[in-house]
């Protein structure tokens, strides 16, 4: 056996332990868990191989860690920023060395993302030689990434066969760029509105993991580290899948972006593809053909719309039978139409009782959650067409949103946020990242909004029931980021915070 097989050896093995001591295997099917977990469970934790911030925060994160703290600025290329002197070592040693040149200004200040990646990749695959690295369970995972399209490398990035220490050829590099961008996730960041903020490769997701448009696993991530929760209960031996495309889209719109992805044959096999949940695909079809709302439209809907009222008008509704509605559904009417389906046990304003001492696994309220989702697709395709549920429509009040918090106007905010959550149902699984984090949103919109309509003098009984209300998603909000997000984040000291907040202003009345 010569030395080439024994590192591929060694570096399958040590693959294998890694992923044993998390309770998978790898199998013809892909990544498995080899027992039973649990929703809410953590199922791959991996760092990042190699990760570059986007230029818009390469001046607030760490260059290698993507720690967001006070940073230093080498002093000697003035391009590279460092939290600690570790993170400069460990950059010094894997990349920083090759890169750092006197220079007089920032000469990333105009950075090339996919550039910057590809260099560093090609740096690190070579310092890990030089450091006897080699034998390390992402070198092996990275050559296990398929390169299911022949795109040549772009000529701007064939000048890093010209840089000092690197022994690729053209071939070679052109092979491993294909691998590179087919690796490279976006991450995000909870404290930043799930926004991304750097780009990093994790070759071991991107080889064993498959696609679903219905997935059982969702991505979260901490600095540089990714990490897969289980979205619902996952058996022994299930593949574990993920979605690599924005699931608030048409099934024409998935399908492109996948067949760019995985190659022009690929064909989704997914429950919402071809399964069950098709029905989904076909209401959003359906409400695209016609002529979207126009931005005044719904401003109107959010401004006059009354929860209460709606909820009065769909408690007299007899859910079980699921017959629809005469009329068209606005946003008012399909989000208390189909909540009325799809979560009677939220619909109607909890009792004033004390929040939970023992935390609740967030899986009790996802409990039925696909069969509910189900019944409510089944009995929207059964009314009219649904404008609320178009792609324009759903777009526009999150851009809605986004601006009715920045102004303060959360009355409104709450009701867009209300509509929002409906929609998040229907498309994501429970405890998708998503959905948790919109969870915090609409929890943080309706306390504010009952402060407001507080100041307003709404009459006492009014008042008990938005409390009521209030309560209930700050509860479902707290064990939601509890499952998905753990607590160790900002997003739970957020609502620990609101919910002690509610408290504190309970006691006072």
């Amino acid at each position: 056996m010569n030395d080439e097989s024994r590192r591929k050896n060694c570096e399958k093995k040590i693959m294998d332990e890694f992923l044993r001591q998390q309770h998978l295997a790898i199998q013809s099917s892909g990544l498995v868990p080899t027992k039973d977990r649990a929703a809410g469970s953590l199922l791959l934790k991996q760092p990042n191989f190699v990760s570059v911030p986007l230029p818009s925060t390469r001046r607030d994160r760490c260059n290698y860690c993507l720690n967001k703290t006070t940073l230093q600025c080498c002093s000697r290329c003035h391009s590279a920023y460092f939290c600690s002197n570790e993170c400069f070592r460990n950059a010094w040693l894997h990349f920083h060395r090759e890169l750092c040149e006197p220079q007089e200004y920032d000469i990333y200040k105009s950075v090339d993302v996919d550039r910057w990646l590809f260099e560093r990749v090609i740096l690190t695959l070579d310092s890990h030689v030089h450091l006897n690295k080699q034998h390390s369970y992402a070198m092996e995972a990275l050559q296990k990434v398929p390169c299911p399209t022949s795109d040549s490398m772009p000529d701007a990035l064939a000048a890093f066969q010209c840089l000092p220490g690197t022994t690729l050829t053209r071939e070679q590099q052109s092979a491993l760029w294909q691998r590179v961008r087919y690796s490279c996730f976006p991450i995000v960041d909870p404290d930043q509105r799930l926004e991304p903020v750097a780009v990093g490769l994790f070759p071991l997701t991107a080889a064993f993991v498959g696609h679903s448009c219905r997935p059982n696993t969702g991505i979260i991530y901490k600095g540089n580290t990714q990490i897969l929760v289980a979205l619902r209960d996952i058996e022994s031996g299930t593949p574990i899948t993920v979605n690599y495309v924005d699931l608030i889209a048409t099934k024409k719109q998935r399908t492109a972006a996948l067949r760019q992805r995985f190659g022009p044959d690929y064909a989704c096999q997914c429950s919402r593809c071809v399964g069950e949940y098709s029905e989904l695909d076909r209401l959003l079809d359906e409400a695209n053909q016609n002529e979207p709302w126009t931005v005044e439209a719904l401003k109107q809907q959010f401004k006059t719309w009354s929860v209460l009222d709606m909820a009065k008008q769909y408690a007299t509704k007899d859910a079980a039978s699921c017959s629809p509605p005469v009329e068209p559904l606005d946003a008012p009417n399909f989000s208390h139409y189909t909540s009325r389906i799809m979560a009677p046990d939220l619909y109607y304003p909890t009792l004033n009782l004390p929040f939970r001492k023992n935390q609740r696994k967030f899986h009790t309220y996802t409990v039925e959650h696909d069969e509910r989702a189900l019944r409510a697709l089944h009995a929207l395709c059964q009314g009219p067409t649904i404008p609320a549920l178009s792609l324009s429509s759903i777009v526009t009040t999150e851009k809605l949103l986004a601006q009715y918090m920045a102004h303060d106007r959360w009355v409104e905010a709450s009701r867009a946020a209300l509509y929002l959550f409906v929609v998040y149902r229907l498309i994501y699984p429970p405890l998708h990242p998503q959905l948790a984090y919109h969870l915090v949103v609409l929890a943080r919109a309706s306390w504010n909004s009952l402060v407001q309509l507080e100041l307003a003098g709404i009459g006492k009984k009014l008042e008990r029931i938005y409390e009521n209300g209030v309560r209930t998603w700050i509860e479902i909000a707290r064990d939601a980021v509890a499952s998905t997000f753990g607590q160790s984040t900002s997003l739970w000291r957020e609502i620990i915070e609101l919910q002690w907040v509610f408290e504190r202003d309970q006691k006072l009345k």
